[in-house]
């Protein structure tokens, strides 16, 4: 239970330095005993920081901060032996701001679990103007 709790407080502290600017509502994803948490920064509309806890232990493995179409690439490993590889990238268009992943998880050489889409997403808020009609 204490280790669910440090989990649920690491959602809201990416890093202090993200903390402050990051208003925006964190996502989370779990994969096998990794938790990984996406916060969209609000200083910037196109970077995504990127906190990886292990949820057996509660402590964060890895901080991330993603741009947009630059690839980030995970090897992750466990004192238990389990890993987290594969890549991770943020991706844009006029209607989202997403996290795509390709990540395998599992323990030796058989994965347990193999992930290929999205795992965050937030609608674009950029204030657009509309055309204006004409009668």
């Amino acid at each position: 239970m204490k280790s669910i709790l440090v989990t649920l407080f690491s959602l809201f502290a990416i890093s202090s330095a993200h903390a402050q600017t990051a208003t925006s509502s964190a996502q989370a994803y779990g994969v096998g005993t990794f938790l990984i948490s996406s916060v969209k920064l609000d200083e910037s509309p196109t970077q995504v920081a990127v906190q990886i806890t292990s949820l057996k232990t509660g402590t964060v493995v890895a901080e991330l901060l993603l741009n947009v179409d630059r690839r980030v690439t995970l090897n992750l490993l466990s004192p238990e032996g389990e890993y987290l590889r594969g890549d991770l990238v943020l991706r844009q268009d006029n209607t989202f701001l997403g996290v795509s992943a390709y990540l395998i998880n599992g323990i030796g050489v058989q994965p347990r679990n193999t992930i290929d889409g999205l795992i965050a997403y937030w609608k674009n808020t950029d204030p657009t103007p509309e055309p204006v009609p004409t009668f």
